[in-house]
C-alpha cells in the first residue's frame, strides 16, 4: 500500500534526516493548534498531557491521568518500541473511545491506518477500545453569530474500518523497525 511506503519513509527520515520532517510539520503548525483547541471543546473538561521532550514522561503522566480523569487530551502510550498519542481519549468505565482530530474537510484513508496503530497499542496494553472516531471540519457550516463547535466539526465513527486493519499493524511495525536500521532511504 502507498500508505505503508509513506510511513516507512517518514519514520526513516525522522531517524536519519529529522530537519526535513520538522520543516514540513512546522508549515501548518499554528492552524493545527487552533483547530485542535477548538475540537477539544467537543469533549470539554479534559486533562491535557503537556508536551515533554521525554515521551516516557508523557506516558507516565497519561497513566496517572487515566486514574483521575474521564477525558484526556494528547494521551501518550507505549507498547514495546511503539509510541502513540491519542488526540482525545474518553474513558467510559473500562472502555476507551479514541478521537483523532484532523484539519481537513473530508476523511482520508490514511486516518484509518493511524487509528489502527493506536488501537493496536491500546489493545496490546490490555485496554478495551470500544469506539474509534475521526473529527474533521464541516465545510458546509456557515457561522452566523456565535461559533457553534458542534456544527463546525463532523465526527465519523470509524470503529469498523479501523478494527479490520488492526491485524496488519504487527507486520507493519516489524517492517518499520527493519527500515529504521537501513542506511538507504525507503
Amino acid at each position: 500500500r502507498n500508505l505503508k511506503n509513506r510511513c516507512l519513509k517518514r519514520v526513516w527520515l525522522e531517524k536519519n534526516n529529522k530537519s526535513i520532517v520538522e520543516k514540513k510539520d512546522n508549515d501548518k503548525l499554528e492552524e493545527t493548534i487552533a483547530i485542535r483547541s477548538l475540537a477539544r471543546k467537543l469533549k470539554d473538561g479534559g486533562s491535557l498531557i503537556e508536551y515533554n521532550n521525554s515521551k516516557e514522561v508523557m506516558v507516565h503522566k497519561t497513566e496517572v491521568a487515566i486514574r483521575e480523569n474521564k477525558i484526556i487530551y494528547d494521551a501518550m502510550f507505549k507498547y514495546e518500541d511503539v509510541y502513540i498519542k491519542c488526540d482525545i481519549l474518553e474513558i467510559d468505565e473500562d472502555k476507551f473511545n479514541i478521537y483523532i482530530i484532523k484539519s481537513k474537510t473530508k476523511v482520508e484513508e490514511k486516518y484509518y491506518d493511524e487509528l489502527a496503530i493506536q488501537c493496536y497499542v491500546l489493545e496490546k496494553l490490555g485496554y478495551n477500545v470500544e469506539n474509534v472516531n475521526i473529527i474533521y471540519i464541516n465545510n458546509k457550516y456557515i457561522r452566523e453569530s456565535e461559533l457553534d463547535i458542534n456544527k463546525l466539526f463532523n465526527i465519523e465513527n470509524a470503529t469498523e474500518q479501523v478494527k479490520n486493519l488492526v491485524n496488519e499493524v504487527s507486520e507493519n511495525v516489524n517492517l518499520i523497525k527493519d527500515a529504521i536500521k537501513e542506511n538507504i532511504e525507503p
